[in-house]
């Protein structure tokens, strides 16, 4: 599992339209595909509270996480912005 720290906290506005069109588009995919919050938390190494927040676009996942989330959908990250 990943700590709170390993996710990037934002201000500058710029990352907050980036991760709330992340965001987004990732529960629109997990939705989709129906899969549940804890599934998918469970499923790339995040906790489920974790996941929420960055669906709700409160924080950026770092680069390891999207990856993660990638390779679970076997999308590209194209598929997230």
């Amino acid at each position: 599992m990943l700590r709170s720290q390993e996710l990037i906290e934002y201000q500058n506005p710029q990352y907050t339209r980036l991760g709330k069109a992340f965001g987004t588009a990732l529960r629109k995919q997990r939705e989709e595909k129906g899969v549940g919050e804890e599934e998918l938390a469970d499923a790339i190494g995040l906790t489920p509270i974790h996941l929420r927040y960055i669906e709700e676009g409160k924080l950026l996942p770092d680069l390891f996480v999207i990856v993660e989330i990638t390779r679970y959908f076997g999308t590209k990250l194209g598929a997230f912005l």
